[in-house]
């Protein structure tokens, strides 16, 4: 299952510095292989696998799953980072026009509640 494992991750990569990105990777693995250890000592416990070859099965299984997990959050969260420096005027526009509609929003309800509350008087 090892070398199952190192085949689908390997060509998972990040647009970052590769120094940057081993590291990452290097994160990323690291919490994939406590979940999955702490997951399969649990299912231990619980008598739901009982034979290391199954055991080794569900680390793997598990392992591969939450590593691709973290691994797309990670390429998402490069990917706006990158997005919002490449386009940081079109970024702070969309800042103010958000914070904006929020305002606007906010007052229209303020009045329509005060006024609400003087028709009831």
């Amino acid at each position: 299952m090892n070398y199952l494992y190192e085949i689908l991750t390997d060509p998972l990569g990040l647009p970052i510095h590769p120094l940057l990105e081993y590291l990452i990777l290097f994160l990323i693995d690291a919490i994939a292989y406590r979940f999955a250890f702490k997951k399969v000592g649990e299912m231990y416990s619980d008598d739901l696998i009982v034979t290391r070859d199954e055991g080794s099965f569900f680390h793997w299984l598990i392992r591969l799953i939450i590593f691709l997990f973290w691994w797309a959050v990670a390429r998402l969260v490069i990917f706006i980072y990158n997005c919002v420096i490449g386009y940081w005027q079109l970024a702070i526009g969309i800042v103010i026009a958000t914070v904006a509609v929020i305002v606007i929003t906010t007052i229209a309800w303020l009045l329509i509640k005060k006024n609400n509350n003087i028709e009831s008087v």
